[in-house]
């Protein structure tokens, strides 16, 4: 590993050290039994390219929820939202951000995190019925201030199905609750 390692330090080719540095973290972890180094080696090579090794942050992904360490697995998913930026595709884009508002909503409960992140799945996917139903719901439990988006989501969900009596009623007792009892 430490061979590996030291050719990775040297190679000019960000391509290549990625490379290497995932070779170096995969004997790290599987044949010394060196997670933390692992960990190290697997991020080092998404920091250099992250699309020459795509299954580095499975990786890290992985190696962290096996020690239940959500914050660091929230912390994996955001640097990989960073590292692929726009050059991302849609379904990549969907499913780091779907599996961010899983960590922060069920490992972390940090509604304000998940919320954030289930609004920009909403804005990635609009015509996606399950996310505007998980946003309006999120925003629901999220009080007085998240009022007006919980009703515009609901409107929205009503506007596509308007026999749905569980979200008139929901859109009620939110507008009783907000004192808008002229909209209730």
């Amino acid at each position: 590993a430490a061979t590996l390692a030291k050719v990775a330090d040297l190679e000019k080719d960000a391509t290549k050290r990625a490379k290497y540095h995932y070779a170096t973290a995969v004997v790290c972890r599987d044949e010394i039994k060196d997670d933390e180094e692992a960990l190290r080696h697997f991020t080092l090579a998404m920091e250099q390219d992250v699309w020459a090794v795509p299954k580095a942050f499975k990786a890290v992904q992985r190696m962290l929820s096996d020690k239940n360490d959500w914050k660091s697995v929230q912390r994996a998913y955001r640097k990989m939202l960073k590292l692929i930026g726009e050059r991302a595709s849609e379904g990549e884009l969907i499913e780091l951000w779907t599996g961010l508002a899983d960590v922060n909503e069920n490992k972390l409960r940090d509604h304000e995190s998940a919320l954030a992140a289930h609004e920009v799945l909403v804005a990635l996917e609009p015509n996606n019925v399950e996310r505007h139903e998980k946003l309006s719901s999120l925003y629901l439990k999220s009080g007085a201030e998240y009022a007006e988006k919980a009703a515009a989501e609901l409107q929205y969900l009503l506007k596509l199905f308007p026999a749905r009596v569980d979200l008139y009623k929901s859109l009620s007792l939110l507008y009783t609750e907000t004192e808008q009892t002229d909209k209730a």
